[in-house]
C-alpha cells in the first residue's frame, strides 16, 4: 500500500472503527472507466492515472476493479446503473439523475488547432462553415458546448471520435480543422507518445468565453452504491479535496505547465 493510502486507511478507521469501515465495502467495485490522457491510462492489464490512483487512496478499505470503456460507452453504463463511481465528468442535469456529483477540482476546454496564422476565435460561434471540428464522444463540456455540437452536426462540420488520440489523429490528417479538448490532456499525449510529439510545439491554443472554468469531480451512481457507502466516499474525497490532497495527486501526473490555464483547484 502507498503511504497516503496507509494513511488514509488509519485515519478513516479511527473515524469510523475498523469493522465499520470494512463494512462498508464487503464486495469488490467493479468500475468501467475511459481513457484520458494521464489521469486514466491503460497498461497492459493495469488501470493507472490520477483518477484511479485517488480512489484507491481516499478509499484504502473499499475494492475497486477498473476496466477500460469508451466514453460514450461509460456514460451509458452510468445511466444504467452499472458504474458505481463515474470518474472525471462535470455536472450536468441529466447526470445528477443518476447519481450525486462529488466536485474535486475545476477544469476549462480550449479550442486547439493547427494553424498560427489566422485571427484568434473568441466565440464556439465562430466555428462556421468549412472548418471543422473534432470531438470525444461522450464528453460533455456544458450547455453551449452542446449547443454548438448540434449546430455543427446540422452544418456537417462535425468530427466525432473515441477518444482523445482519435481527435488528435484527425488534426494531424487533416480531417478536422479544430479540436475542443483540455489543453493538459492534448500535451501530455504529446509527451508520452512519439506518433503525437510534433503536436507538442504545433498546437494552437484558445480558451474561448462559451467555454468557462467548471467544477470536474466524480458521480456516485443512486443505483450502483448503496447510501452509507456513498455517504462514506463522498466525505472521504471532499475532504480530501479540501486538504489539497486531490491537487497534490494531480500535480504528480502533469507538469505545472501542462495544467496552467486548463486545471485548477476547487
Amino acid at each position: 500500500m502507498k503511504p497516503i493510502a496507509a494513511l488514509n486507511a488509519l485515519v478513516l478507521v479511527g473515524l469510523l472503527g475498523a469493522g465499520d469501515a470494512l463494512a462498508l465495502c464487503d464486495q469488490t467495485l467493479h468500475t468501467p472507466v475511459a481513457a484520458l490522457a494521464n489521469t486514466v491510462r491503460q497498461e497492459g492489464e493495469q488501470v493507472l492515472g490520477f483518477w484511479p490512483e485517488l480512489l484507491h487512496s481516499v478509499g484504502p478499505v473499499c475494492r475497486f476493479e477498473f476496466s477500460v470503456v469508451p466514453r460514450a460507452r461509460l456514460e451509458l453504463l452510468y445511466e444504467l446503473g452499472q458504474v458505481p463511481v463515474m470518474l472525471a465528468a462535470v455536472r450536468t442535469e441529466r447526470r445528477d439523475g443518476f447519481g450525486e456529483f462529488v466536485p474535486l477540482l475545476e477544469t476549462r476546454p480550449a479550442l486547439l488547432s493547427l494553424d498560427p496564422e489566422r485571427p484568434a476565435l473568441r466565440h464556439l460561434r465562430e466555428l462556421v462553415p468549412p472548418r471543422r471540428v473534432a470531438v470525444v464522444r461522450g464528453l460533455d463540456f456544458g450547455l453551449r458546448y452542446r449547443q454548438a455540437l448540434d449546430s455543427w452536426r446540422r452544418e456537417g462540420q462535425l468530427v466525432v471520435e473515441a477518444d482523445i488520440p482519435g481527435v488528435l489523429r484527425a488534426l494531424q490528417a487533416g480531417l478536422a480543422d479544430y479540436a475542443v479538448l483540455l489543453p493538459a490532456h492534448a500535451h501530455a499525449l504529446a509527451q508520452r507518445e512519439a506518433r503525437f510529439a510534433e503536436l507538442g510545439v504545433r498546437l494552437r491554443t484558445e480558451f474561448l468565453d462559451d467555454l468557462p472554468w467548471q467544477a470536474t469531480g466524480v458521480y456516485l451512481s443512486h443505483r450502483a452504491l448503496p447510501a452509507a457507502e456513498r455517504s462514506w466516499l463522498r466525505q472521504r474525497l471532499q475532504a480530501a479535496a479540501a486538504a489539497g490532497e486531490v491537487w497534490r495527486q494531480l500535480g504528480q501526473h502533469y507538469p505545472a505547465e501542462a495544467m496552467a490555464g486548463s486545471m485548477r483547484p476547487l
